[in-house]
């Protein structure tokens, strides 16, 4: 049997501002001279919001009734268009022969996606009081107010600061190759044999033009005294793909199956497989730098002169918006502490990797009831992590210059200046000429301190543990009943996995230098876990036909899980750690936890809290680390976790046939949190340092192990009633 398919999956979508924006006419309707695209769009224009002395509403003023800073702004901020489009095709052959029943197959897609952005075609302009303040006082004030109005600025036209840019429309892709084969062989009426292999191959991501920049570590760059570390471009210079492609995905696979009986059954299984690379989306323009989409700024040569006017509008010459420069010195900007947002680990290119096994044993207990128990087991190998921080500091260059932060004289020197006597006097200078020496002295240390922080995209340095031993029975059709009732008591540990879940999306990381510090509990562990799922016919009931139409064939059905509660992470530390390690992580470490002492003080599943008066976590059960110093335990514990979580939902139905072929009618209950199980939300647990807040009416409003009583886990109980017709 051959079979071959093609498809398409995609997802569009649009930001909010209309085309009408895009395309409004600003040079023919406003005489504004200058926009870089066909349709002349709306410009942005922010600082003329005010409340006082004339202008738009919506500015607070400095209570004294002037104008202060203007906010907001008049156009267009926002105008993206995100395609993602994955052209996919499978084919597919069997052949039975004999024992043995073989599949030959293989598939083929591509992945891109593009983000279109056309906000600023129209030009950007500023207005600031400067240009109609008095020129002697530049940025000072006069009885506390500014002199000057942003709105009297642009009534004259007198723009402090424009910018006009090209728009963006990068498309980036990569295409992915599967091909397998496997067998089932019966080898003889107890024994039966699947093995397989697959070979997966997955392009590395790249811009569709090669249109892409990064940072690159390995760039001289001549705007930061030829230090190491610029901007490096794709297939340009040496580059090539920031990624390299992982050849060696062969995914070999075996299972076994041995009926020891009549009633019992052995079966086991190995094999592995690979995951997708990381995805890709929302870059930004920072990741296309220099490569033929520019943005061209105007800025004041001196105080208060404006550099362009309304009525003169944007002059430039049309190719600099579109010359690509292939700069390695595009960052840092003169006297500035700036850089490239990303540096993609080059290994990104290799999937994760899970090698998996089970072995199963199944038991007919009677014609209608069986039980299995089963272990199961998995290692996870170079999954997506956050555990990559390119210009970080470690205790290791600190070390090098005779630092250590813990010592309070060292701290306070590494967040000094380097402009301050205290940091001169000890031999620290500008890294090169024209760097900002009011930048620290840690800031100076810094791998590439030309560069602020710069965040590391699809590191893949994560792994994974799991073990778990599952136990299963199964009821089918007795009088009518199904039922399946599980359970499962696992193992989920983790070291630098980097995915949406239990923590609301934060990535946990401690010392990306020291990987096993990131070893944890898994953020997704329950290690107890019950279910059972029951579905019920009813039959006819009593002799009378009347009453055996309106008794049978209603459908009742349930689905109940209960399992532990999901970990609380150790709170963040307060030491202030980041002041001198500069890391990705603004929370660079947690707090170590105190022997002999109790975490919570009210336990979370008790149903006796009154989060109105009562705190339910313990701040004495932690302790902040020396400044300077990092946290010294684990990220999480397996005694420290939220409430348990019951998920009870049940369902009564029934189809309704009627005499004429083809028409039924068909009715459904459905309610969910059926019990109407109140649960509160879970408590704040980050920072145990913080103050413990009260209303004017006594009651809690924040602190640690605060829970808030108007922010329930889950709604109440809650009932769907659908009527159907079918015909």
């Amino acid at each position: 049997m051959l079979h071959f398919g093609l498809g398409e999956t995609g997802y569009y979508h649009e930001d909010a501002a209309p085309l009408s924006s895009y395309n409004y006419g600003a040079e023919a309707k406003l005489g504004l001279v200058g926009c870089s695209n066909a349709g002349c769009s709306f410009p942005e224009i922010s600082g003329i919001f005010a409340t006082a002395g004339g202008g738009f509403a919506g500015l607070t003023t400095n209570g004294v009734g002037v104008a202060s800073t203007a906010t907001g702004s008049l156009g267009v901020g926002n105008f993206g268009i995100y395609n993602n489009l994955t052209p996919t095709a499978v084919g597919a052959y069997s052949w039975l022969k004999g024992n043995h029943s073989l599949k030959f197959g293989g598939e083929w897609r591509l992945a891109t996606f593009t983000e279109k952005t056309l906000a600023g075609m129209g030009g950007d302009f500023t207005f600031q009081p400067q240009e109609t303040g008095l020129p002697y006082l530049e940025s000072g004030t006069l009885s506390g107010s500014d002199v000057g109005f942003p709105y009297a600025s642009f009534y004259l036209g007198a723009v402090d600061s424009a910018s006009i840019t090209s728009g963006q429309d990068p498309t980036f892709e990569k295409q992915a190759w599967g091909i397998y084969g496997q067998d089932t062989w019966k080898m003889t009426r107890k024994i039966t044999v699947d093995y397989g292999l697959r070979y997966d191959y997955q392009a590395s991501w790249h811009e569709r033009r090669n249109r892409w920049s990064e940072f690159g570590p390995n760039v001289v760059n001549s705007a930061a005294g030829g230090l190491l570390g610029g901007v490096q471009y794709e297939n340009r210079a040496g580059a090539g793909s920031f990624t390299k492609t992982y050849p060696y995905g062969v995914a070999p696979r075996l299972g076994l199956a041995y009926q020891l009986s009549a009633k019992d059954v052995l079966r086991g299984g190995w094999g592995i497989t690979y995951g997708p690379t990381n995805y890709i989306e929302y870059l930004g323009g920072d990741a296309i730098v220099g490569t033929g989409w520019n943005t061209l700024n105007w800025t004041p040569a001196s105080f208060g002169v404006a550099p362009v006017t309304l009525k003169g509008g944007l002059i430039y010459p049309a190719s600099a918006l579109t010359q690509a420069t292939y700069n390695p010195a595009y960052y840092p900007s003169p006297g500035a502490i700036n850089g490239p947002e990303y540096y993609i680990n080059p290994d990104a290119g290799r999937p994760s990797r899970i090698n998996q096994w089970n072995i199963t044993y199944q038991r007919q207990i009677t014609p209608k009831i069986s039980a299995t128990v089963a272990y199961v087991g998995n290692r996870g190998v170079w999954l997506s992590s956050n555990l990559l921080d390119p210009n970080a500091n470690t205790d290791q260059i600190f070390a090098k210059h005779g630092l250590d932060p813990t010592n309070p004289a060292d701290w306070a020197l590494l967040t000094s200046p380097v402009n301050s006597p205290q940091a001169q006097a000890a031999g620290f200078a500008a890294p090169y000429a024209g760097w900002p020496t009011g930048q620290t002295v840690a800031q100076s240390l810094r791998p590439y301190p030309q560069f602020g922080t710069i965040p590391g995209e699809w590191a893949n340095n994560g792994n994974s543990w799991y073990d778990a031993l599952q136990l299963k029975a199964e009821i089918r059709d007795y009088h009518g009943l199904f039922e399946t009732v599980g359970y499962t008591h696992q193992r989920e540990n983790s070291l630098g996995v980097a995915y949406p879940g239990a923590f609301g999306n934060v990535t946990l990381v401690n010392d990306v230098y020291d990987r096993a510090a990131n070893y944890m509990i898994d953020e997704d562990s329950q290690p107890n876990i019950f279910n059972t799922a029951i579905s019920y016919r009813s039959p006819a009931v009593g002799s009378s036909k009347a009453l055996q139409m309106v008794t049978r064939n209603w459908t009742y059905g349930a689905f109940l899980r209960y399992s532990s509660g999901f970990p609380i992470p150790a709170p963040y530390a307060q030491n202030d750690l980041n002041a001198v390690m500069l890391r990705n992580e603004t929370n660079t470490t947690f707090m170590n936890r105190v022997a002999g002492q109790p975490l919570f003080l009210k336990g979370l599943n008790c149903h006796c809290i009154n989060p109105s008066t009562q705190l339910v976590l313990n701040p004495a059960a932690w302790s902040d680390p020396a400044q300077g110093a990092w946290g010294l335990g684990p990220i999480a514990f397996n005694d420290y976790r939220y409430q348990r979580r019951p998920q009870e939902s049940m369902g009564l139905g029934r189809v309704f046939a009627t005499k004429r072929e083809g028409m039924s009618f068909a009715l459904q209950m459905r309610f969910f949190n059926v019990f109407n199980r109140a649960e509160q939300g879970n408590p704040d647990g980050t920072n145990t340092l913080a103050p413990t807040v009260t209303g004017a009416n006594g009651a809690l409003n924040s602190g640690f192990g605060y829970i808030n009583p108007s922010a329930l886990f889950s709604p109440a109980r809650q009932g769907q009633l659908t009527a159907n017709f079918n015909f």
